[in-house]
This record gives C-alpha cells, structure tokens and sequence, in this order.
C-alpha cells in the first residue's frame, strides 16, 4: 500500500507504507520559487465620479477595442441601446454631446472609432448649461484629431438574423 501526501503550496509526495501504522516524520517541499523582487502594480479606475458626473474612461481601455461610438455607449454604465436608440436608467433618452457640439443625426455615432474617443461622461442631473428638456447628458470627448489634410471613411456593415441587412455610410473630413 501507499500513502500520497498533498498540500497546497507544496510538492505531493508518494511512498510505500509497508503495514506499517507510523510512517514517521513526513516533511513536504515548498513548490513556490522564492523571488528576489516584485512590483506591485495599480492601474487607474476606468469609471470615476466627478461631482454629479459619472466619467468613463475609453482611451486605453478594452472598450476602444470596440467598433465605433454606437457600440461603445452600450458598455457605458446606466446606458442601454444600440444602433442610435439610448436611454439612461431612471432617467429616459439622453441628450448626447460630442466635444461640446450637440448630436443632430444619430448616424455620427457610427462614424466615429471606438480608438477614437477620450471619455464618455454620463450627467445624470444636467444644470442650466443644458436644456431644460434634458433629463440627462451624454458627453463624447473625442481624442485630438492627428495630422491635416482630407479623410475619406467608409463602413459597410451586415448583419444576417431572420433576414439579410446591410448599411453603408462614407464620411468625408478635413482638417487644418
């Protein structure tokens, strides 16, 4: 007969018993390797308060690795909906800025690269800078745009369920 000995943190040891009832001292290994050093690394919240003001952070984040603006409010806490149609729980359909600028066709949210934005902030309870229509804010604080000279962006998009649809959009920019 044999005996196995396990412990965590330590090596399992086997060995024959033999009948015997003492099987005598029994010292077990540590498995762990003894390190000269460590660091100890903290990464900063993606998600802060700032006053009434809930402020995510996109830029280096898992969620610029998102499509575009539509997707990215989706993963926004408190924010529900895709595809330009949005609300904020509690408080219904928000009003949504993009770098101080009033969003007039929801069709921009697509035109806009999730690698592109900054921070999303989230205001659930706007004061007099906004108007008073809006029960909540939605803030897009795009990234500095690099270089000058004309952009050409094109995106086609299908999506199969029931039935085949499709949507194509082209932008064109230029910057100075």
């Amino acid at each position: 007969t044999f005996l196995r000995v396990e412990a965590p943190g330590y090596n399992a040891i086997t060995f024959p018993t033999d009948g015997k009832s003492d099987c005598g001292d029994i010292i077990l290994q540590p498995t762990g390797t003894e390190l000269d050093e460590f660091v100890v690394q903290n990464t900063k919240p993606s998600i802060r308060l700032e006053g009434a003001t809930l402020v995510t952070q996109v830029e280096g984040t898992y969620l610029s690795k998102l499509k575009n603006a539509d997707r990215l409010l989706g993963w926004i806490p408190l924010v529900e909906g895709i595809n330009g149609s949005f609300s904020v729980v509690g408080k219904g359909s928000p009003l949504i800025y993009i770098n101080k600028r009033v969003l007039r066709n929801i069709k921009e949210l697509k035109e806009i690269p999730a690698d592109n934005i900054k921070e999303v902030k989230l205001i659930t309870n706007p004061g007099p800078k906004y108007p008073s229509s809006a029960s909540c804010v939605i803030i897009i604080v795009t990234k500095r745009p690099h270089g000058e000279g004309f952009g050409l962006q094109l995106d086609v998009t299908g999506t199969q369920s029931d039935y085949f649809s499709d949507s194509e959009s082209a932008n064109l920019t230029f910057r100075t």
